[in-house]
């Protein structure tokens, strides 16, 4: 059963580094159950707010046996964790500027652990981590299925960054990752812009298709238009 936690008092006491220990009296209700005072217990890091007096928090309570109860707290986020937050919403925003593309497409960067935004640096650094405006790169194998399933069309680009990736990563030295923005004409005639990651074999490559105004084929997925891939079969051979 959902009921409320209302504080009715509190009483803080904080170290020498900023964290404290909170003791909260309030009053734990519900619609079925006799309104019953508490006290608990909390703590708290350098800058965490503290609830005050008048603050109403969800709860839930067993209907069957009261004294069976949780308090759902906001969540805790310390000062640390929010400035890597800020790091990594940096490090998105700046990538979607090189490729021409507004902040406002970025999303926030919430709600991640510390390990969490370590494993993105380190997918970052290998070319593996979300497109800049949250979308989902191509991987090999969904590549494959789309040369058969996904829909053909042709894409002009219009923002491209270039990935420093560690050469043991790419299949020989001469390969190289980049962001894309595109401007997809879709067969059905409409016109939209999204985001990818190309991938390109050789340094001829490239020097073909690897620059902004350069209309490249994609296969697009048949489910999210957003998500799209290099059509790389249908690719114009090579001079030799």
């Amino acid at each position: 059963m959902t009921g409320t936690f209302r504080v009715t008092g509190v009483s803080v006491t904080r170290d020498e580094d900023g964290y404290g220990s909170a003791r909260l009296s309030g009053v734990l209700s519900g619609p079925e159950v006799p309104a019953r005072a508490l006290r608990v217990g909390r703590r708290y890091g350098p800058g965490e707010r503290v609830p005050e007096c008048g603050d109403e928090f969800p709860a839930t309570i067993d209907r069957e046996h009261p004294g069976r109860y949780g308090i759902i707290w906001p969540e805790q986020v310390s000062p640390g964790t929010k400035a890597l937050w800020n790091e990594e919403y940096a490090e998105r925003v700046a990538a979607a500027m090189r490729l021409g593309l507004e902040p406002s497409v970025v999303p926030e960067v919430t709600g991640i652990g510390i390990r969490e935004l370590a494993r993105v640096a380190v997918e970052r650094r290998y070319g593996r981590d979300l497109l800049p405006d949250g979308n989902r790169q191509i991987t090999a194998e969904e590549a494959q299925e789309l040369y058969r399933t996904g829909v053909r069309a042709t894409a002009t680009i219009t923002g491209i960054d270039f990935l420093e990736v560690p050469s043991r990563s790419m299949p020989d030295a001469e390969s190289s990752l980049a962001n894309v923005a595109v401007r997809v004409n879709y067969p059905d005639g409409v016109e939209y812009t999204t985001t990818a990651r190309f991938g390109f074999r050789t340094a001829a490559r490239r020097a073909q298709i690897g620059f902004v105004g350069a209309r490249v084929p994609v296969r697009i997925h048949p489910q999210d238009r957003a998500r799209l891939c290099l059509d790389s079969p249908a690719l114009p051979t090579l001079p030799e």
